[in-house]
């Protein structure tokens, strides 16, 4: 069977233009990744799902990739809008979505809003980006992000000393060129055609990931899920680090969601450039939660 063609297209929104990525036919899923991630890290998953049956659907969150940036200090609850245009220009009702890390945030987000739009949900994540307490996810959100886009200057784009903020980025982006996981890989081209895509995410976002972490850190993830309507899946990549400096959350989490299903799955993926569990074991637990009925 010949794999189903990937096809990009664009949906005017308030604030500009949305690209997205679309794949097959059937049961519609959104797909969202962590910020500044655009759609094209999904194209593999894709493309496992539209085989199986599904369509898939990537879109670049607004201020990623191709979209136009969201205004100036918006909310998550409103930049989750810039779905509706890509469902209405791909003819849909109804979708899942799966959200990874702050994908998940704007996948709640909309879940939460536009109920009669959203027929199930994946949150999904790291042990440290899917706490039940707002402050102390928040703090380790942080952790994790911290030196990439705040310290040592990265925050000073076009500031004062905008070269500040330059070298800030070609130091961090240096981290990912010379990882020892690019020497230890078995697919060295894989990993690299996966290393370059999130460079240049990486690179096309500097401007706009600092605006986006600050409406992930205000925004209210326990208290959106248990307003979501549909079936959600909460999807908890442990790894032995995080197990022994924050211990797992999903739990915690999941017993805010009336309803709510804890899949915990070990990552195999430290890089996260494949999704911290690889792209077919996401496109599978994906395609069963779609087909236990979340359409």
């Amino acid at each position: 069977m010949a794999q189903a063609a990937i096809r990009g297209g664009y949906a005017d929104w308030d604030a500009g233009q949305v690209h997205y990525r679309h794949a097959g036919h059937g049961p519609a899923v959104i797909l969202l990744g962590g910020a500044p991630r655009s759609g094209a890290q999904f194209e593999p998953v894709m493309a496992q799902l539209a085989a199986a049956g599904y369509l898939a659907i990537a879109p670049d969150i607004p201020g990623f990739g191709a979209s136009s940036p969201a205004p100036a200090g918006f909310a998550m609850e409103e930049v989750a809008g810039f779905l509706l245009p890509v469902l209405d220009a791909l003819g849909l009702d109804r979708v899942a979505l799966f959200g990874l890390h702050s994908g998940h945030k704007v996948a709640a987000a909309f879940a939460a809003k536009w109920p009669d739009r959203t027929a199930g949900l994946i949150v999904a994540g790291k042990s440290h980006s899917i706490g039940a307490d707002q402050e102390h996810r928040n703090a380790t959100v942080r952790g994790a992000v911290v030196e990439r886009y705040f310290a040592n200057g990265a925050d000073e784009v076009d500031g004062p000393d905008p070269l500040r903020g330059w070298a800030a980025q070609w130091r961090n982006l240096t981290k990912l060129w010379w990882d020892d996981a690019l020497h230890l890989a078995q697919d060295k081209v894989a990993l690299l055609k996966a290393l370059e895509a999130r460079i240049i995410d990486d690179l096309s976002a500097r401007r706009t990931v600092r605006d986006f972490y600050r409406a992930n850190f205000a925004f209210d993830l326990t208290g959106t899920l248990a307003r979501v309507q549909a079936p959600v899946l909460l999807l908890e990549i442990t790894s032995a680090g995080e197990d022994g400096a924050i211990g797992r959350q999903g739990a915690a989490l999941a017993a805010q969601i009336g309803g709510a299903r804890l899949l915990e799955v070990p990552e195999t993926d430290p890089l996260g450039l494949f999704f911290h569990i690889g792209h077919d074991r996401t496109a599978e637990i994906i395609a069963e939660f779609l087909a236990e009925g979340a359409n």
